[in-house]
């Protein structure tokens, strides 16, 4: 059986779905069949399984949430909530899963996932709070979710407020939101979602992103902070010293330091806008080495980018 005839035998099983969750599930199947590769088509479609098998599971899935979504107001909360030991670092492995941090009295986590949705492992080894999904077959679980018809899953930490050791998130579709803490090295590699930091204290702070905008507003880094983003723009704030290097594709870049000026050697350039230092236009490029310890560089293909320093401050 080929790519085509699976689909086509896929379709006709899906005829009790409304027109868009088939076209949706359709396209969901074709993606990852033409991604396999004609090399691997055949191993693809003997891992999926016979097409009526996993239009079953789909509808099923479907009514599921249906289910679901009806009595959303009579059953909220959080399911898999639990205290974790204490841990210095974090390592976050997650798909279609938000993630928010707040600060408070004890360690714990918490898991607002859609029913039957697999949650994924959590423990705390070797000082490290390790959250991960689950490692199925690819398709193994097929949750509408995939297909947009599903509410996205949270992850909740809350822990108190100390110095961390190093925080990692590697995630796709899902929002990242840290609070005021303290880290030594903050890292994210987002794909298809927003990160926002706020008043994060840290030596070092690499935050990459695919679809979306980045946020560090009113951050402490010591030693250097770095963004980069695709389709999204990128704002900074704070006390930022050391290398400071922001990159984007499709969006704008705004950076603030309430330092002085003279105390940073700037490289800012833009294809598309403009590049502006304390309100004054500066053509699409601007470059000054001041012989400083710190640097900004920042650069941008459509997208303006704007820098300021303290009030008054008239860089050289």
């Amino acid at each position: 059986m080929n790519r085509k005839e699976f689909l086509t035998r896929l379709e006709a099983a899906l005829a009790t779905l409304s027109y868009e969750e088939r076209q949706a599930a359709l396209r969901y199947y074709e993606e990852y069949l033409w991604d396999a590769g004609e090399e691997n088509e055949a191993a693809a479609i003997a891992e999926l399984g016979a097409p009526e098998a996993l239009a079953e599971r789909i509808i099923r899935e479907s009514r599921a949430y249906a289910k679901e979504s009806a009595n959303a107001e009579a059953q909220p909360g959080m399911n898999g909530s639990r205290p974790v030991s204490p841990f210095t670092s974090i390592n976050v492995d997650l798909a279609n899963a938000a993630v928010t941090l707040y600060k408070g009295e004890a360690y714990s986590v918490a898991l607002d996932f859609p029913e039957a949705y697999p949650l994924p492992d959590v423990e705390v080894r070797d000082g490290t709070l390790h959250i991960k999904e689950k490692k199925f077959s690819h398709f193994s679980f097929f949750g509408f979710r995939s297909f947009g018809f599903i509410k996205k899953a949270e992850v909740i930490i809350t822990l108190p407020d100390a110095q961390y050791e190093r925080f990692a998130f590697d995630m796709v579709n899902g929002a990242l939101k840290i609070p005021q803490l303290r880290v030594r090295e903050l890292k994210s590699d987002c794909v298809n979602g927003a990160v926002s930091i706020t008043g994060v204290t840290a030596e070092r702070i690499h935050l990459d992103n695919v679809n979306g905008k980045i946020s560090a507003s009113d951050v402490f880094a010591a030693e250097s902070c770095k963004c980069d983003t695709v389709n999204g723009g990128i704002e900074l704030s704070g006390v930022l010293r050391g290398r400071i290097h922001a990159d984007a594709v499709n969006g704008g870049i705004s950076i603030s330091i309430p330092l002085s000026g003279k105390d940073y050697n700037l490289s800012l350039s833009t294809v598309s806008g403009s590049v502006r230092v304390n309100g004054q236009k500066m053509g699409k490029s601007f470059n000054v080495q001041n012989g400083a310890a710190n640097s900004v560089h920042a650069e941008t293909v459509n997208g303006g980018i704007q820098v300021g320093f303290q009030s008054g401050t008239i860089v050289l």
